[in-house]
């Protein structure tokens, strides 16, 4: 069985990842920081996204916080504009949210 590490990794050319990791990918808790200066933070599994976390604008504004599955917004989440008002709150399914 793979024992989870912390690291700090280049998980990719446009992704820099702090956090647990197994067999090589984000696996458990941990944070990537985008090239264009987003954020995500909270539950990898099998380098994806996950459970719970939450996605930040460049600025550190949150952009999104809510459940993830296979590294997409799918669950309960909501959406937040660059000014901090809230977007869409409800359920998501595979990142479109269900009107």
């Amino acid at each position: 069985m793979a024992e989870l590490n912390d690291y700090e990794i280049r998980y990719s050319v446009t992704v820099d990842y702090k956090g647990e990791v197994k067999d090589g990918k984000p696996n458990g808790k941990g944070k990537a920081i985008f090239r264009d200066g987003g954020m995500y933070e909270g539950d990898w599994v099998n380098g994806k996204p996950e459970g719970f976390g939450k996605e930040y604008y460049k600025d550190g504004t949150l952009r999104f916080e809510g459940e993830y599955k296979k590294g997409t917004r799918h669950g309960k989440g909501t959406v937040y504009f660059k000014d901090g008002s809230q977007g869409f709150s409800g359920k998501w399914k595979y990142n479109e949210p269900l009107k």
